[in-house]
């Protein structure tokens, strides 16, 4: 990276900087995903990178979320889906969706954290993104975890599990991590055998099917 910054190549720095801070993120060094979050954003927005400069400000989110900065994560997803509506790139909108409803449901506001990751799953349904679609089960999943809906939330889990076996897309570790903090207080309540049952009944669902139990 320090040869293209010698170099004056800021978008290549911006690139690297991105990638460092999902591996920071996923292990955790949120101090380090962040500070390079800034400078990529800093990069990108100079260069008028707006869809990049939105991909950058939902994982800033995401790090915020995870220091415990609600307002601030709540900031940034927000500007990073007014960015994505506006450019029209409906796969960045899914995406913002879907994390907003994860930062929404951190706040603990679980209808808002449904009606966006609703709106997230339809939109990814509509692009045929597997891996959103996926992710916008998870959400949903969590948000059912944490009405009291155990049973669903396991069901909603084995969908987005099977789908994302199926795609062959796993989940970062710092995704995991966070899913697995949403679920498991159910998962515990639920009890091992039936949360298991659940899951399988979900990986079992058509895609249809299991979109029409999600919207509901």
């Amino acid at each position: 990276m320090e040869i293209w910054r010698s170099h004056g190549d800021e978008l290549s720095v911006a690139l690297v900087l991105g990638n460092l801070a999902l591996i920071d993120r996923d292990e955790g060094d949120l101090a380090s995903a962040a500070a390079r979050l800034h400078e990529a954003i800093r990069i990108r927005h100079a260069l008028g990178d707006r869809q990049r400069e939105a991909w950058l400000l939902r994982n800033l989110a995401l790090v915020a979320c995870e220091e415990g900065d609600l307002a601030e994560a709540r900031r940034l997803v927000d500007e990073a889906l007014r960015l994505a509506t506006d450019l029209g790139d409906r796969h960045e909108e899914a995406t913002a969706l879907a994390d907003a409803g994860s930062v929404a449901c951190a706040a603990g506001d679980c209808r808002t954290a449904g009606d966006l990751l609703r709106r997230a799953l339809d939109l990814a349904a509509a692009i045929r993104s597997d891996i959103l679609v996926a992710a916008s089960l998870e959400g949903l999943a969590g948000v059912a975890a944490g009405t009291g809906e155990g049973r669903r939330a396991a069901l909603l889990l084995g969908g987005a599990e099977r789908i994302r076996e199926r795609a062959g897309f796993r989940r970062w570790a710092a995704d995991d991590r966070r899913l697995q903090q949403q679920v498991g207080p159910a998962r515990d309540e639920l009890g091992l055998d039936e949360w298991a049952a659940a899951v399988g009944e979900g990986r079992s669902l058509e895609t249809e099917a299991l979109l029409q139990e999600a919207r509901g």
